[in-house]
């Protein structure tokens, strides 16, 4: 049986390769593991995180898009909101501790957006997977 992290997982793929950025493939993966929308002005407006936030290479997408997707949903669970900051920072250093660092850049390491894009594919798709992992254990 495929579990929401999964659908998080394959869906979080299938955005970024269509062109979506980091962020904005985590939200949406998410939104459909869920099972419910975000409005469209969520996943515009996220349309700045790419390259680590205009393309500054700062911090990764998947990062921001994870804990505005927690922060949405959780909040949509009940959850209060002075308890989503302690899933938000589960969620870092969880992501630290899986790949080391959280910045873009260094993610990246050096190299171009286009020649790492498989990889940022698989960060994003991981952490759309986690970030489900963690709404679901509220």
């Amino acid at each position: 049986m495929i579990g929401k992290g999964d659908i998080a997982y394959e869906r979080a793929l299938i955005y970024f390769r269509e062109g979506h950025n980091c962020a904005q493939s985590v939200i949406m993966a998410v939104s459909d593991a869920e099972g419910e929308e975000v409005p469209l002005e969520l996943i515009t407006g996220t349309a700045g995180f790419s390259g680590g936030i205009g393309f500054s290479g700062d911090a990764c997408g998947s990062v921001s898009g994870g804990v505005i997707a927690m922060g949405v949903f959780l909040s949509r669970k009940g959850v209060k909101q002075e308890a989503i900051p302690k899933a938000g920072a589960r969620f870092l250093r969880w992501f630290k501790e899986e790949f080391g660092v959280s910045n873009c850049y260094e993610l990246r390491e050096g190299k171009s957006f286009r020649s790492t894009k498989g990889k940022c594919g698989e960060y994003t798709a991981r952490t759309a997977r986690k970030v489900v992992d963690i709404i679901e254990s509220y």
